[in-house]
């Protein structure tokens, strides 16, 4: 009877056992189903950001490359403007070269009264 007994003793660890193992199992399955969600996530984020990065960076080089564009624009209007005003400015001496001289009219009133 006490061999019964130790049987029985026996028989309901080795089924409590089974059952915390199967317990901890089913825990382990889904520890490792919510791991890999994770990593999924991790993955697909890690994806996002490499893509916004890359989109990021070509934004940057076009704005970079539209910049460099507009400054040749800048200079090249900024060298025509100044060209424009040495033209201007020579061909205001030019008509001022090329004014009569004129004697004041006071000096012009006092020969006439004289004669």
């Amino acid at each position: 009877m006490a061999d019964d007994a130790n049987n029985y003793d026996d028989h309901l660890v080795e089924s409590h056992l089974n059952h915390l193992t199967e317990q901890l199992e089913a825990q382990r399955r889904k520890i490792d189903e919510q791991m890999n969600k994770h990593i999924q996530d991790i993955q697909s984020l890690s994806r996002q950001i490499t893509q916004q990065h890359q989109n990021a960076h070509t934004e940057i080089y076009s704005q970079r490359e539209k910049l460099s564009l507009l400054d040749e624009q800048i200079s090249e209007i900024s060298e025509s403007i100044e060209r424009q005003s040495q033209y201007l400015s020579q061909a205001i001496h030019q008509v001022i070269g090329n004014l009569p001289d004129i004697q004041p009219e006071k000096s012009n009133r006092r020969k006439d009264q004289s004669a």
